[in-house]
């Protein structure tokens, strides 16, 4: 009995601290001074810096509120000042986290417009180096990943991500390395890593479908005597694993299949199809989505009707959830020969 009253007290304590924390992000929202203290704090890059990013990033942590999230988007611009100021942003600084962190929240709240500013102002101030060498530190893997993302998943940053000799490889890196813990991890790490996976597997499939030489590239690398794990990361994928939720289930798994198919194409021309079809854990996989990706049509179908024949809450949530996603269909759309052929070459498998 006093087990249930601590919890209802605890879960009291918890509300009442989240709705004081609402009231203050709202009221700092609604202070245009305050607003325009931080905004030349970040461009000044002197000691309030860090303060600054610490009180956006605040703001951003509420991005369901429209007032904060608004204000935070208003200081931030194109991310400009938070890659350039105090120092600019660099592998070992104290702030290297903060600022990713910021930058991180800021393509996950913004528009496609601003996210495409962010992009632009990521590839213009030759920053995709150091987002790649962020994704080998344990600490900013994660919003570099997100923020990498963002970038590929936008013309410009894609361009740049795929003309860079070692971006590719480092998200294939990513990818193998964060699937293989997820495997063996437990809990909220296990779904971190997983989620980390799965955006490298996203930012994979926005380069390789809009180049047709990093599709061979990304294929060679899977396909090699050490690519191994690549195949292994594509396969559980496939399968969706249970760690992640629907909305982003849908938008990984596509990244996957599209990932496959690449590799079938160059195993087929390189006649070394056969050896593919060993896989059995890829084969598994691929029939795997195959079941589950003509499951969830049918479900989303059966909920249209629920609803009257409104578009069913589950595609609006694919389609909403991740901006690479939908870049990623555009461009597989846009390249409709190679997908009906990539498919009848997956059969083979």
């Amino acid at each position: 009995m006093e087990d249930g009253s601590s919890d209802s007290v605890a879960a009291a304590a918890a509300a009442a601290a989240a709705a004081r924390a609402v009231a203050l992000a709202e009221r700092i929202a609604g202070d245009c001074a305050l607003m325009g203290v931080a905004r030349r704090a970040l461009a000044s890059g002197g000691l309030a810096f860090v303060p600054a990013l610490r009180l956006v990033c605040a703001l951003l942590s509420h991005n369901t509120l429209r007032g904060p999230r608004e204000a935070a988007l208003a200081v931030l611009g194109d991310g400009s000042p938070v890659l350039l100021s105090g120092g600019g942003a660099r592998l070992g600084e104290p702030c290297l986290d903060a600022r990713l962190t910021v930058l991180a929240r800021l393509v996950a709240a913004c528009g496609e417009e601003q996210r495409a500013a962010v992009a632009a102002a990521i590839v213009g101030r030759g920053f995709i180096p150091l987002l790649l060498r962020a994704l080998a530190s344990h600490d900013v893997a994660a919003n570099a990943m997100t923020v990498l993302l963002a970038v590929c998943s936008c013309p410009v940053g894609r361009a740049a991500a795929t003309a860079h000799p070692a971006a590719l490889a480092a998200l294939s890196n990513v990818l193998r390395d964060a699937s293989a813990s997820a495997g063996a991890a437990g809990g909220a790490e296990a779904h971190e890593l997983a989620a980390l996976a799965g955006d490298s597997l996203q930012a994979i499939c926005c380069l390789i479908t809009s180049s047709v030489a990093a599709g061979h590239a990304f294929a060679a690398m899977a396909l090699a005597p050490s690519g191994s794990g690549i195949l292994g990361a594509v396969a559980q994928h496939l399968a969706a694993p249970g760690s992640l939720s629907l909305r982003h289930i849908l938008p990984v798994r596509g990244a996957a299949a599209t990932a496959l198919n690449a590799i079938t194409r160059t195993a087929r021309r390189d006649g070394r199809l056969a050896a593919l079809q060993t896989r059995r854990s890829l084969v598994l996989g691929a029939a795997e989505a195959l079941v589950q990706a003509a499951k969830t049509l049918d479900e989303m179908r059966r909920d249209g009707r629920s609803h009257n024949g409104g578009p069913p809450t589950e595609l609006n949530e694919s389609s909403s959830g991740s901006n690479s996603s939908s870049s990623s269909s555009s461009s597989s759309s846009s390249s409709g020969s190679s997908s009906s052929s990539s498919s009848s070459e997956s059969s083979h498998i």
